[in-house]
């Protein structure tokens, strides 16, 4: 079968390929008319390549992955298993493919421009399947892709990979359930997502409540109470969670984040509350606008806000999931906004808070991301992939 080529693609794709970051008004003209897909893919690699000349902090993920990928390059395949015995830990897959590209000696920038690109355009494509409405128009093709990029966290996409990496597979995993009724399909990426990353089997029970339990749980009920655990004092959320059966490893990392006790400024203070402007304003909408009840989609969306505020006392792992959920929310807004059934001003709203926490995350990282554009050069593909980050250039 023919495939029409849509008119510009071709010189964009040359565009790209000779200076990458010198295509982007391009690739939007692209947009505008109708080519999606490929220009998509584009702004993925994009983000991608700023992946893979991402410079982190010494505390972060990205760092925890490169010392791994160095340790990794001296191991035979006896004593990666090993080491995986050791941690105890049942989610394998990323290791096993920073083991691999360590002993094929690839550039590790490499490895990391794939995974952020397969998460952003896997996040892209996503929110294209189930918003048939799409190129409707050129605004909201516009507005649809910068919504897509105002949904992630950046240092959560350029360090924490992993997580990050997994919530692209597992927004697969709540479409062959809920939109698509491909429980096959379903099922092995709920296999491959708790495989990358352990921590998505918490919306396990969601998913049983929703197939089994819609209609004798009332999710509007269950999120307001959940709310009181914004107020509750870490203590008894600690002795909630010794009620549950958790891995060691994970136990351990539970009762870390607990017990874990950051002072932050008053500014910090600040920043955060705005980060998660957006999720107080979604909740409220949820609970008291919102008239569109039916979907089980809608019932994941709100069941999980209401597990998710259950661990609010440990700042860390709520972060994580509520970005998971805004990924989704992102999705359910535009759904809601093209069927005509959410006013414009609410629309606008999720959009401008999105782009608040967008902001802040940029402004969280400024020093990393200085440090990355002051050691690599954006210029050419030879550029970006020629420089790879090491050991000595932690922040």
């Amino acid at each position: 079968m023919k495939v029409k080529r849509i008119k510009g693609s071709l010189e964009t794709c040359v565009v790209f390929l000779l200076a990458p970051f010198l295509s982007i008004p391009f690739i939007f003209i692209q947009i505008k008319r109708g080519d999606s897909k490929l220009m998509g893919l584009l702004i993925a690699s994009l983000f991608g390549m700023i992946s893979a000349n991402y410079v982190p902090s010494f505390s972060n993920d990205k760092a925890r992955y490169i010392e791994r990928f160095d340790q990794f390059s001296t191991y035979h395949y006896s004593d990666f298993l090993d080491y995986l015995r050791r941690i105890i830990r049942p989610d394998f897959i990323f290791d096993h493919f920073l083991y691999f590209f360590s002993k094929m000696e690839v550039n590790l920038s490499i490895f990391f421009f794939l995974c952020t690109t397969i998460t952003f355009y896997s996040v892209f494509i996503f929110i294209i399947k189930v918003n048939k409405y799409y190129l409707s128009s050129f605004q909201l093709a516009i507005g649809t892709t910068l919504l897509v990029i105002f949904s992630f966290s950046l240092p959560n996409l350029f360090s924490g990979i992993r997580f990050i990496l997994a919530a692209s597979v597992f927004i697969w995993v709540i479409y062959f359930f809920f939109i698509n009724r491909n429980f096959a399909k379903g099922i092995f990426l709920l296999i491959l997502t708790i495989l990358t990353h352990f921590s998505f089997s918490f919306f396990i029970p969601v998913i049983l409540v929703v197939f089994f339990m819609p209609k004798k749980i009332n999710p509007k009920i269950l999120l307001a109470v959940s709310l009181i655990f914004l107020f509750l004092p870490k203590e008894f959320v600690t002795n909630i969670f010794d009620f549950f059966s958790l891995p060691e490893s994970y136990s351990k990392k539970t009762n870390l984040y607990l017990t874990m006790d950051r002072e932050i400024s008053n500014n910090a203070e600040i920043l955060s509350f705005l980060n998660v402007l957006w999720l107080y304003f979604v909740s409220y909408y949820l609970l008291f606008i919102n008239r569109n009840r039916k979907s089980k989609f809608y019932l994941f969306i709100i069941i999980s806000m209401a597990f998710v505020n259950v661990t609010f006392s440990m700042p860390e792992v709520f972060s994580r999931y509520s970005l998971f959920l805004k990924l989704l929310i992102t999705v359910y807004f535009l759904i809601l906004f093209v069927n005509d059934k959410i006013k414009s001003k609410y629309f606008y709203l999720f959009f401008s808070l999105s782009f608040i926490a967008f902001f802040i995350s940029y402004f969280v990282s400024r020093d990393n991301f200085t440090a990355t554009y002051i050691s690599s050069s954006f210029l050419t593909l030879w550029d970006i992939f020629s420089n790879e980050i090491s050991q000595l250039d932690f922040l």
